[in-house]
């Protein structure tokens, strides 16, 4: 089961909230929750469509995590993201 923040972002209002946290979150507050390597899943409602990849891009580059060159410790974080939710991702 996924240990980390589930977080849903409501479309009608487009405001992002994490159940665990029980609160919403903006973009600055999802990058720093990944940035200290916690687990994070974002999906829309009420599709539920999958949207952890472009809003964490989006959180990143919100806080100055995509300037000249991604972080390793990012990559690592994005890798063990996707792992945790059943993605086998392999970083060269």
């Amino acid at each position: 089961m996924f240990k980390g923040v589930q977080i849903k972002k409501y479309k009608q209002n487009r405001k992002f909230y994490a159940k665990e946290l029980s609160k919403y979150v903006n973009l600055e507050e999802i990058a720093n929750l990944f940035l200290e390597g916690r687990g994070v899943v974002i999906f829309e409602h009420p599709t539920n469509e999958d949207i952890t990849v472009k809003t964490l891009v989006a959180a990143l580059a919100r806080v100055g995590h995509f300037d000249d060159q991604v972080e390793v410790r990012n990559l690592s974080n994005i890798g063990s993201n996707l792992e945790e939710r059943g993605i086998n991702v392999q970083v060269k």
